[in-house]
């Protein structure tokens, strides 16, 4: 009795063990394939930052994996996350019906991070087992304490995402307009601060 309680005990502490390895691996595999992509660099709140901010970023970004069917995010829930898709695939809900799909390296809730009261504008669920790396407004808020984002990046950010919050609330499937990824307005942005290292 007790040898096979020992061995099976011993088994789940292996698998436990390859388990973390593999989580390991992929976390380190998907900031590798973000910080490639150059994806953060492409949004209003990062486009300024430049390799050594960027990469700092890259690495305080969990990993975290959803099943298939399981909403990642949710429609009317307060938000304080980033997210960017880094495998699988997800659909984008408002209201219930899909506007769009979100595959690798689309990005969720760049507002979550500037607007302390941000509220999801649409639910986003796992079509298949969906990989996520994840910035927290926490982590966020240390990077604008230490001058590796600076204010006035923050507040030209957190100006777009109010008005995106406003297109959003008018948003439904036809338009095709975007939904949660900020994209920049046209013509030239109202200032262009340093590329901040």
């Amino acid at each position: 009795g007790s040898i096979l309680h020992g061995k099976s005990f011993e088994q789940r502490q292996l698998k436990k063990q390859q388990s973390m390895r593999d989580s390991i691996k992929e976390r380190i595999l998907a900031r590798n394939t973000l910080r490639k992509s150059r994806k953060l660099q492409q949004t209003e709140l990062f486009r300024h930052l430049g390799t050594e901010a960027i990469g700092k970023v890259i690495e305080a970004m969990d990993y975290r994996l959803f099943e298939a069917g399981v909403n990642i995010v949710v429609q009317g829930e307060a938000a304080s996350e980033l997210m960017v898709i880094m495998g699988g695939t997800a659909s984008v809900l408002i209201d219930g019906n899909k506007v769009r799909s979100f595959e690798s390296l689309d990005i969720i809730g760049e507002g979550a991070l500037v607007s302390g009261d941000h509220v999801r504008s649409a639910t986003v669920a796992a079509d298949s087992v969906v990989g996520v790396l994840v910035l927290g407004r926490d982590r966020y808020e240390e990077f604008l304490g230490d001058g590796t984002i600076v204010q006035e990046v923050h507040e030209h950010a957190r100006r777009m995402s109010a008005r995106y919050t406003l297109e959003d609330a008018g948003l439904f499937a036809g338009e095709g307009k975007r939904v949660g990824v900020p994209t920049p307005p046209p013509g030239p942005p109202p200032s262009s601060p340093p590329v901040i290292a």
